[in-house]
């Protein structure tokens, strides 16, 4: 995508770099909006954002401010921190 200013971003995913991906039990797409908008409210819809902020978190702590204790807790415990509530695919 290029923006006019010459500045280009690639949508293409990064080979050699670290990606996550989470994928909820029962999750559907308004989890990410905050909202429900016009439908029934999600019984998992606190867990699914709780899930949400502490890995996001975790993420941004490891490749933003280099935290070493936010990238070991996403290498070793991530999982069972998600337990049967989600499941997690990392790359490479």
């Amino acid at each position: 995508m290029h923006f006019g200013n010459g500045k280009t971003i690639s949508a293409t995913p990064r080979r050699n770099k670290e990606q996550i991906l989470v994928v909820l039990e029962d999750g559907d797409h308004m989890v990410y909006a905050g909202s429900r908008g016009k439908l029934a409210d999600h019984p998992k819809r606190h867990i699914h954002e709780s899930i949400l902020k502490i890995v996001s978190l975790a993420f941004w702590d490891t490749h933003l401010k280099k935290d070493a204790a936010a990238q070991s807790w996403l290498k070793e415990n991530i999982a069972s921190y998600l337990g049967n509530e989600a499941e997690i695919t990392t790359s490479p």
